[in-house]
């Protein structure tokens, strides 16, 4: 922490009070959105200021091997252009869809894409002297809103993602519950109707299938 340019506190009595905020440059911090049509990274300081950025597009063919080298080597310019600031890279971010063992660094399974037991630890954590950090991305969306948005004003929140797929993250005593396996609040493969029609996740019926933005358009 350092010491506030200006203080929003004042006292008639006793020693003046001190204002504290982060040190935005106590380090730097990498982290990179990866989808089945784009890798989005970011380099950024401890305020969340954006100081580098990468959008690349991802062919929707292309294989998760593929798409991870291309992540891996973008990771790589981040790297090499945090260390310029010669300060601490406290660590690196990877958000991905699908269900994410955020506990080993493996990519469980992307339905509808076949993305399967992908060990994200050994394909992009081994190649750096720096703690990797991996996740849902509406996970890690849902944690950016509760540093940053709305959710920062209680502990206890549902955050809800409607988007092409229906998703979601549960905060309780300001921390998301994991569940099990990392998957708790991915609530779109939930199955409304068992003789439904089957869902790109092999269930039958899934609440995706009705109320997602595919299932509207």
């Amino acid at each position: 922490v350092i010491e506030a340019e200006t203080a929003t506190h004042s006292s008639l009595v006793g020693h003046p009070s001190i204002d504290l905020t982060i040190n935005p440059d106590a380090g730097r911090i990498i982290a990179a959105e990866i989808t089945d049509n784009h890798i989005s990274t970011v380099l950024t300081d401890l305020e969340a200021s954006i100081l580098w950025r990468r959008d690349e597009p991802v062919d929707k063919e292309a294989s998760i091997e593929k798409t991870l080298a291309m992540a891996l080597h973008t990771l790589q310019d981040a790297y090499q252009t945090a260390l310029t600031w010669d300060l601490p890279i406290l660590g690196i971010g990877l958000g991905l869809q699908g269900m994410v063992d955020f506990f080993n660094d493996i990519l469980l399974y992307t339905p509808g894409h076949g993305w399967l037991d992908i060990p994200l630890g050994t394909i992009i954590g081994d190649h750096f002297p720096t703690p990797l950090f991996t996740g849902n991305i509406v996970h890690m969306t849902a944690q950016g809103e509760n540093y940053f948005g709305d959710a920062q004003k209680t502990e206890n929140a549902l955050f809800v993602s409607l988007d092409s797929a229906i998703d979601g993250a549960i905060f309780f005593n300001d921390t998301i519950l994991p569940g099990s396996e990392g998957l708790a609040g991915s609530f779109g493969h939930m199955s409304l109707d068992s003789l439904g029609e089957t869902c790109t996740c092999g269930n039958r019926g899934c609440w995706d299938l009705f109320a997602s933005q595919a299932a509207l358009i």
